[in-house]
């Protein structure tokens, strides 16, 4: 079986993006992690299991991802009387999701593996030319045999499982149930690539063959096959140390996949190889004059496999679009003498937790101190505090050698085991809590909006209501102004929602400052935060409009709190069916919003009401706020590239853009160039939404909104078409969505493109 090569790709960015690290505190940790190698813990690939080994008493334990203090041992006849010199040999752990035998027996399966620690490559493959992952002969048998075996292990029958591999040591990965009936597993040592595939139903009575009946390793019946390793990954095996092998083929293996660099040509390459469907998945690039990299190369893939995060052992990072291939942004650490050792993708991967080794001369003892950190990459944040870190002062992550047996990823939360057997959760140190939530110290007063202050329609038509309650004003001390809105000049903004018929329509503002320069207006369908600079202009800082403008989806307000240059809202959107039932929306300004997004999907919503409007004032007044609109958009896509394609893929923003015909603005994103004349490559094709779910493409998007009109409409589709076809000289991958819309083209008279 032969993994097929893809063309290679080469997608070039140059606005590698600064790591602005914002230092918090340090903190000592209560949990020492030494530099021992007899702890070892692995979780199955759907996160919910774990499993632990201690290599000295070859004591194995069990436990759920949500109760990780309840550990229960495995009694496996057999395995406590292995006799082997630690000293020689690595292991290797892992464990199977759960799943259903047919007589309703819910059974789990753990694979330990053990091989000689200081691994040499086999004589015969030195001067062997290997091409790709082909099969290899049958006469391949492992050396240090007597070093060397695996045991599988069924949990629900305490039992071991006589397998082909029984007698061969090597890293054991289990890969993800085939379907109800089957688990495949892979053992990779200096052989290459084994895949042993175990069906359920067979399993007891693969655990009543006699020891003298044991499995031949090469039974034409067995569900097993063998492949060599890719040519490049087989050069860089045959370049590590003895004492790195086993680390090196480890870190290489994520998710499922085997990942395996490359350099030439001033090209980074990273190959990424799918074990269970034997094929080159995707191929990553980046443009390097020169690679320098002084730490181990990491990398990581998010939970819904949408992510692949890359470094090659220097100071930045790289996230890369799985769909494609396509460079999505970088992360560079100006920061001297520092090693990335580890990255994982946590908190439904909108965050990447980091950890660095930086060096630093200490005068004193004229050596050279290494101080751990862990830094905290926001990934969709749009504040400047995007980037946190915190001294892990007594290393309550392991050494760089032993992240791959004592540091695990359950579907983002990053589980240790200590040197004495404890399970730790990471993201539960109140450390680490406190790092990731960042709140917000500035005092709030609440602004308690009763049947006193709040308005509703009845008390709004009575004809003895005082003109100015329709419009309430506060402070940012939660206390009520009274005075008459349209006659103050200190008011920034009368009138936020020009679209509404009845200009006494209900709306509160809130100075958040004592100048009265911000202010804070919640309308019927808006939410709005306008500046008034010193020269008198008004400037739009923030817009979220409800999409529903149904009467009876209208928002409610359910708490407001308010604070100097800040505020805290919480708004109920009920679903129509009852008012009791809906969402819930909260915004933290201006921390904990996302400006550009929110900004992006009002402008969907002004446009259709500029459509729907038959008033050539109103007309006018909503086209200026979305020209204020579409400021506070160019601001993010020309100062915060990586951040504008990070928010795309995950907020799918330039639907939002086509569908609200903002044809200037989507001109400039696609045109936008770096200073030596490069594309920036703000806007990146895609099928899959960000819930791995097929959507439909911005280029489809296009082409129906113009719902076959004149020509002059479907100048967005030409933006487009020109954008992908340009990039497609770098790479075939921009031409993806191109092709799934021809027939679209086709069907709304547009085959002049």
């Amino acid at each position: 079986m032969v993994f097929p090569q893809h063309k290679k790709l080469s997608y070039l960015l140059n606005d590698e993006e600064k790591a602005e690290i914002d230092s918090i505190c340090s903190f000592d940790s209560k949990h020492l992690i030494s530099c021992d190698d007899h702890q070892y813990i692995a979780v199955s690939s759907d996160g919910t299991q774990i499993v632990t080994l201690n290599a000295e008493t070859y004591q194995l334990k069990l436990c759920k991802f949500d109760k990780i203090t309840q550990l229960r041992e495995i009694n496996c006849a057999g395995f406590k009387n292995i006799d082997m010199p630690l000293e020689k040999i690595k292991w290797s752990l892992s464990i199977s999701n759960e799943f259903t035998l047919a007589d309703g027996t819910i059974d789990v399966l753990i694979a330990v593996s053990h091989f000689k620690s200081e691994i040499n490559y086999k004589s015969h493959f030195d001067d062997e030319e290997i091409d790709d992952i082909n099969n290899y002969s049958d006469d391949m048998i492992y050396t240090e045999k007597s070093l060397a075996s695996t045991w599988i292990i069924s949990v629900a029958q305490q039992s071991r499982i006589f397998s082909s591999i029984n007698n061969l040591g090597g890293i054991v990965k289990f890969l993800d149930n085939k379907g109800d009936d089957s688990t495949e597993i892979v053992l990779i040592n200096m052989d290459g690539i084994i895949k042993y595939l175990i069906k359920h139903e067979k399993i007891r009575g693969m655990i009543n063959k006699k020891h003298n009946d044991m499995f031949n390793f090469f039974r034409s019946n067995e569900s097993i096959e063998y492949f060599n390793f890719p040519t490049k990954f087989l050069n860089q095996l045959k370049k590590s140390s003895m004492n790195e092998t086993w680390f090196f083929v480890q870190r290489r293996l994520v998710k499922g996949r085997l990942v395996v660099e490359d350099y030439k040509d001033k090209i980074q390459t990273v190959e990424m190889y799918n074990l269970k469907t034997n094929l080159l998945e995707n191929t990553f690039q980046k443009f390097e004059k020169y690679v320098m990299g002084n730490g181990p190369s990491c990398f990581a893939i998010s939970n819904n496999e949408t992510l692949f995060a890359y470094c090659h052992g220097a100071n930045c990072i790289t996230i890369y679009l799985m769909e494609n291939g396509l460079k999505v942004t970088t992360r560079k650490f100006n920061d001297k003498n520092i090693q990335i050792l580890f990255f994982d993708f946590i908190q439904e991967d909108s965050k990447l937790l980091i950890v660095i080794e930086k060096g630093r001369y200490n005068n004193d003892t004229e050596e050279i101190d290494i101080i751990p950190i862990i830094v905290i990459w926001d990934l969709f944040d749009c504040s400047d505090n995007c980037v946190k870190r915190i001294n892990d002062s007594y290393s309550l992550f392991p050494t760089k050698y032993e992240y791959p047996q004592r540091l695990i990823n359950s579907s983002g939360n990053l589980i240790i085991i200590t040197e004495g057997g404890t399970i730790i959760s990471i993201l539960e140190e109140s450390e680490i809590i406190k790092l990731l939530s960042s709140e917000n110290n500035n005092m709030r007063n609440i602004i308690i909006l009763d049947n006193s202050h709040y308005i509703n329609d009845t008390f709004l038509s009575s004809s003895s209501s005082p003109i100015t309650d329709y419009h309430l004003i506060y402070n940012s001390f939660g206390e009520r102004l009274c005075f008459k809105p349209e006659n103050n000049k200190e008011i920034i903004i009368k009138n936020p929602e020009p679209w509404l018929q009845n200009k006494r329509y209900k709306r509160i503002s809130v100075y958040l400052d004592d100048n009265k320069s911000i202010q804070l207006i919640i309308g019927e369908l808006t939410v709005q935060v306008w500046r008034k600079r010193k020269s008198g202009s008004k400037v739009l800082e923030y817009i979220w409009a409800n999409k529903h403008t149904e009467k009876h989806k209208q928002f409610q307000i359910h708490l407001l709190k308010v604070g100097l240059n800040g505020f805290y809202l919480k708004l109920h959107i009920p679903s129509g069916n009852s008012p009791q039932l809906g969402n819930e929306i909260e915004f933290e300004w201006p921390e904990k919003v996302n400006t550009p997004v929110d900004a992006c999907q009002t402008l969907e919503f002004l446009e259709k009401t500029r459509r729907e409007s038959n008033n050539l004032k109103e007309k006018l007044h909503i086209e200026n706020l979305i020209q204020k609109t579409e400021i506070i958009i160019k601001k993010f896509f020309v100062k915060k590239c990586g951040l504008w394609r990070m928010l795309d893929i995950r907020f799918d923003i330039m639907a939002n853009l086509i569908r609200g015909n903002r044809v200037s603005i989507i001109r400039k994103i696609l045109s936008s160039k770096s200073g030596d004349g490069k594309s920036k490559y703000l806007h990146i094709p895609r099928c899959y939404s960000w819930s791995k779910q097929i959507k439909e493409t911005d280029l489809e998007i296009a082409i129906k909104c113009t719902n076959r009109r004149h020509r002059k409409y479907t100048i967005i589709i030409k933006y487009l078409l020109d954008y992908y076809s340009d990039n497609a000289i770098k790479t075939s991958n921009w031409m993806f969505t191109v092709v799934k819309a021809i027939p679209l083209l086709y069907d709304n008279q547009l085959a002049f493109y």
